[in-house]
């Protein structure tokens, strides 16, 4: 970053609406609120000041990072977490479609060598305030809220996270209540000259085969389903295990179900039946009782034995007991089955 001096003080009018005790007025706010989705951008004390005062935002220059920006769409509300500090400002909202930047050492995120092994941060998306509040909400307020997004995701190193339309709502209307005797900052005070692309490339990006496929295979994802959104890149879950992974891209369908979609640039294996089981099950657990989950896997190829058990197993799907699996138990006196349920 340059040693310009970023001022956030003089007073900005947003036109938010306080959310104060009138019942009636907060359930006219929520309702302003439910259908829009978000995104978090995680950004660093040193890259959030260029990001607020020029009202744009940019992640380096990997292909994971490019898939998950590249999925921005215009007019979707956009917050900020500052990774180490742990506090997340907003609210703000795409103005267009995200970008490469041609000439990303120009700035503004210049002067630190982490700037330039991030690559100057050249895919950016500009964005204008909602209510840009002065006091950010701490990771300790956020987890309160019951959303999707906590310390476990943040530590999972994404660049943008998605978050559903209700915990949007909950993010803002939190951030609102905090704010109700704060003067708003002073937000997108100068536009950036930018200089795009004509397309948005990942080619160059760091980043292995597979990464780089899931970025053509979110772009086409209609061909897959009629009316499927890619929502997120890598998106991060926590396995059993206790480790961060990582499903490629999550989708939702015309129903609204869920879809994790698994990409593999090689010959599919039989682990893959446990993998996607997996994540479809963590999926539904954090999201909460009743939430439709289904699966997708897009492979190169597959062996003959694996291509008859995916048919065997879409056959049989139909049948409530169509597979059942068992743990024998031996005591003293007894020998015997129980079935096997979820931990």
């Amino acid at each position: 970053m340059s040693e310009k001096n970023y001022s956030f003080d003089v007073p900005f009018s947003c036109g938010a609406l306080r959310v104060g005790s009138d019942n009636r007025k907060l359930c006219r706010r929520r309702k302003q609120l439910r259908n829009t989705l978000g995104r978090v951008f995680v950004v660093n004390k040193y890259t959030k000041e260029p990001c607020i005062h020029f009202g744009l935002f940019g992640v380096p220059d990997t292909a994971r990072a490019a898939n998950q920006i590249h999925l921005v769409q215009p007019g979707e509300k956009l917050f900020l977490y500052v990774h180490g500090v742990k506090h997340l400002y907003g609210v703000y909202r795409a103005a267009g479609r995200p970008f490469r930047e041609i000439e990303p050492n120009r700035g503004p995120w210049i002067g630190r060598s982490a700037d330039q092994r991030h690559g100057w941060y050249p895919f950016r998306i500009e964005v204008e305030p909602v209510h840009a509040y002065r006091e950010p909400l701490s990771l300790g307020d956020i987890e309160k809220l019951d959303v999707e997004l906590s310390e476990d995701v943040i530590r999972a190193r994404s660049s943008v996270v998605y978050i559903r339309e209700e915990s949007t709502a909950k993010i803002e209307l939190a951030l609102d209540k905090k704010n109700e005797n704060s003067v708003p900052l002073r937000a997108c005070v100068e536009k950036y000259q930018s200089k795009s692309t004509p397309t948005f490339d990942v080619d160059l990006a760091k980043g292995s085969k597979e990464e780089k496929l899931t970025f053509t295979v979110q772009s086409e994802i209609q061909k897959l389903e009629a009316g499927m959104q890619a929502l997120q890149a890598f998106y991060p879950i926590r396995a059993v295990t206790g480790r961060n992974v990582w499903i490629d891209i999550l989708a939702q369908d015309s129903g609204k179900s869920y879809v994790v979609v698994e990409l593999k640039d090689e010959e599919l294996q039989e682990s893959i039946w446990n993998q996607v089981f997996h994540y479809t099950w963590i999926l539904r657990s954090r999201l909460g009782p009743g939430t439709k989950v289904r699966a997708i896997v897009v492979c190169r190829d597959a062996e003959p034995k694996l291509a008859q058990a995916y048919n065997e197993i879409k056959r049989q799907l139909k049948e409530p007991d169509f597979l059942k699996v068992y743990k024998y138990f031996l005591e003293p006196t007894e020998f015997g089955f129980r079935e096997l349920f979820e931990p």
